[in-house]
């Protein structure tokens, strides 16, 4: 078993029952991305669920909002010539807030920043590369970021479908501060909030985003449009720090195997990226059109899984600052648990010994029992947790109960008495 946990993107290359089935016995989560297929997802999320049952194993089911984007409305394919001029009208773009910003001397990233544009004057543009760009593909402003509402109309519009439905998280696109957390939450109030770092002003509010949310992605394909894409793995770096130090998990997404949604094989140098992502210390790894739309979406899930095992081999993880006493009994519950050569279970109502102890980044799997059905999905957003769910009050009467659930004669468990103080406070060996 690995670690770091799983993201797989549903869509067309994975609607077959059996490859989703497949996919399923790698991934701990399953996202759904509101951008596309928004009435199939429905569909989707009922087979999930079976697979689930048939698999004996929760899968969490993560609906991504598609936020606040700008696209060109061309709608025939534009011929552009990098030796040309041309008039901004176009591309047919009709958002004012993406006029509000643009100024001559400005660089656009058009399809993610496959084609680009130099704003010559306030209306003309040259592009820097000939492309053919076809309908509808987006658009963004280089170092700079659309004043526009954290959550649109369709966002609304889906997340009332959304709410109907048995999703566990929501992913929030383009997140900028708090406030969009906040907006979320208020409508979203039983799930689990995913912020996606993808802004210039996601990174300059980076520590109120975190403490706001209930976990992070770090999307790297449109962060690399709003900052210089050299700057995306120290960022990227930083990100993971910070989260672990608050006790969020925290996801790295977008172009890891990227190669792989046409060839059967990974390029070395995404093998690289995915081995040095781990010895970063993530709590996830995300896999999108390499699964949803990809011609080997079982073979690239494989070759995620494969890399981060390799990887978890020779991991050697920075040690997290002590907060408070439960960090310090979380540490010591991990060394014990080494000398004694046996596993861990942490029984909890909010998560927070389990947190704790995910935070130390320990180089083996733990256990960790729940009866609150948003904690026990919570926890499979961490790295490490191997969590069921299991009415485990009084813990001593029911120990063997608990271990058997696990297949373990002797463990250390771990947890916070009495039940639901958010503390961690005790320490026994059963």
């Amino acid at each position: 078993m690995i670690r770091t946990k799983i993201i797989a993107t549903i869509g067309p290359a994975i609607d077959d029952y059996k490859k989703l089935l497949e996919i399923c016995k790698y991934a701990d989560i399953i996202r759904f991305n509101f951008s596309h297929d928004t009435e199939k997802h429905f569909e989707r999320l009922k087979i999930l669920r079976e697979i689930e049952k048939r698999l004996n194993k929760k899968i969490v089911a993560m609906a991504d909002l598609e936020g606040p984007k700008i696209r060109t409305g061309n709608k025939k394919p534009i011929n552009l010539i990098a030796s040309n001029e041309y008039d901004i009208s176009i591309l047919e773009i009709d958002k004012k807030e993406f006029y509000e910003i643009l100024n001559a001397g400005d660089i656009l990233l058009i399809d993610d920043g496959k084609l680009e544009l130099k704003m010559k004057t306030e209306r003309t543009f040259k592009p820097l590369n000939d492309y053919l760009l076809m309908p509808h593909k987006t658009v963004s402003i280089k170092g700079k970021d659309y004043n526009i509402k954290g959550l649109t109309k369709r966002d609304l519009e889906n997340l009332e479908k959304i709410m109907e439905r048995d999703f566990d998280a929501i992913a929030m696109s383009f997140v900028k501060t708090r406030e969009d957390v906040k907006e979320l939450k208020a409508i979203a109030k039983d799930k689990i909030i995913i912020s996606k770092i993808e802004t210039l002003s996601a990174i300059r509010n980076i520590d109120s985003i975190i403490e706001e949310s209930d976990g992070i992605m770090i999307a790297r394909g449109d962060l690399a449009l709003a900052i210089n894409e050299e700057k995306v793995p120290t960022f990227q770096r930083k990100i993971i720090k910070k989260c672990r130090e608050m006790e969020k998990p925290v996801i790295v997404a977008t172009q890891m195997l990227d190669s792989m949604i046409k060839n059967p094989n990974p390029t070395r140098a995404e093998i690289n990226d995915v081995y040095s992502t781990v010895l970063d210390g993530p709590d996830a790894l995300m896999l999108s059109g390499e699964t949803a739309a990809g011609l080997f979406p079982i073979d690239a899930i494989k070759t995620l899984y494969k890399t981060i095992k390799e990887a978890e081999k020779y991991a050697k993880y920075e040690e997290t600052r002590e907060k408070d006493k439960k960090d310090k009994i979380a540490k010591s519950a991990i060394e014990i648990a080494k000398t004694l050569k046996t596993s861990i279970i942490a029984p909890t109502k909010h998560g927070t010994t389990p947190r704790k102890i995910a935070k130390q980044r320990p180089q083996f799997q733990f256990y960790v029992v729940t009866d609150v059905k948003k904690t026990f999905n919570y926890l499979h957003f961490f790295y490490g947790i191997s969590p069921a769910f299991f009415d485990y009050e009084p813990v001593f009467k029911k120990a063997e109960k608990i271990k058997k659930i696990f297949n373990l004669k002797k463990a250390l468990f771990v947890f916070g008495y009495p039940p639901g103080n958010h503390n961690t406070n005790t320490i026994i060996y059963l």
